[in-house]
This record gives C-alpha cells, sequence and structure tokens, in this order.
C-alpha cells in the first residue's frame, strides 16, 4: 500500500489513473484516503511498525480542508476529490475508517473529525432515506437493491461501536 502512494505536501495519495466522471485522471478519494489511513494502522499496530503508522497519518492529512466538504450540517467526506456529491455509504465509512485510525494511533483530530462527520450524516440522513428505501446521494435517485443491502451494513457497525440507537 505504502509503494502505490504519491507523495504530495506532506501526505500520501492513492491516485486513480483511469477517467471517471467529469475527471480525466488522475483522481483521489476521501474515503480512500479515510481506508487507507484505517488499514494502515492496523498493520502498524499487528507489526509493531511504527513507519506504517506515520504512512497512516499521512493517509489521513489528506482529508481535512483537502477531501472533505461542507454541507449545511458539517464536514462530508468527497467520495471523488474532483465534485462535490454528497455520498451516503463513503460517509458513512469514512465514519467508521477514521474512528479506528483515530483510536489506534491516537489522533483527535481524526477522531474529532469522525464525530462531526457522524453529526452531518445523522443531520443529512432524514433527505436520503425515503422510510422503505434510500437515495446512494442527496439530491439523487433511488439507489438499486444491491446498494440498500450493502447501505444498511454502515449504520449497524456505527451503531455497534457507539451504542447510539439512532444507527440502530
Amino acid at each position: 500500500l505504502v509503494a502505490r502512494a504519491v507523495p504530495r505536501s506532506g501526505t500520501l495519495l492513492w491516485e486513480y489513473a483511469f477517467p471517471y466522471g467529469s475527471s480525466r485522471g488522475p483522481w483521489v478519494s476521501g474515503l480512500a484516503q479515510a481506508v487507507a489511513a484505517q488499514a494502515l494502522a492496523r498493520a502498524a499496530a499487528l507489526l509493531g511498525d511504527s513507519s506504517l503508522l506515520a504512512a497512516a497519518s499521512k493517509a489521513y492529512l489528506a482529508i481535512p480542508g483537502k477531501l472533505d466538504l461542507k454541507v449545511s450540517t458539517g464536514p462530508w467526506v468527497r467520495l471523488y476529490g474532483f465534485n462535490h456529491e454528497i455520498v451516503l455509504n463513503a460517509q458513512l465509512q469514512a465514519i467508521l475508517s477514521l474512528r479506528e485510525y483515530g483510536s489506534v494511533a491516537g489522533d483527535a483530530g481524526a477522531q474529532a473529525l469522525a464525530q462531526r462527520m457522524e453529526a452531518a450524516a445523522r443531520g443529512v440522513f432524514p433527505r436520503v432515506d425515503t422510510g422503505d428505501w434510500s437515495r446512494s446521494e442527496l439530491g439523487g435517485g433511488y439507489a438499486k437493491r444491491s446498494y440498500q443491502e450493502y447501505v444498511t451494513t454502515p449504520p449497524g457497525k456505527i451503531a455497534e461501536k457507539t451504542q447510539d440507537p439512532f444507527w440502530q
């Protein structure tokens, strides 16, 4: 994972080289950064390798102010670094990933960002949840059944970690 990272301005980025949407590439994803920080922190703890924890920190540092955006309810991770789509599953997984990275790394900033992102998701949730189905993104159409099955997993994991009945 570290070997594939692109160092830039004190961070490590994982770039997608192919065109997607309005981007010709390369482009980056706030979600991929959060998951990379989580994976590297886990590896650092498992292997006792401080260089992996340093890489995890550099993965995380690419998110605040660069790969997040502000919605009316708080910060939101940018799934696609080249646009401002509000994608529910990206936010929920980023919350889980940043919580774990922050806990393992002792990074209070990451833990605080994850809490603010959770509050933002809670505020947006009624606008994507129709009561019996959901939209995959704010302002988007109804999601496919496979998405419905997937998107129920992260709220369950958040509920498990926080014991918050909202997510149950």
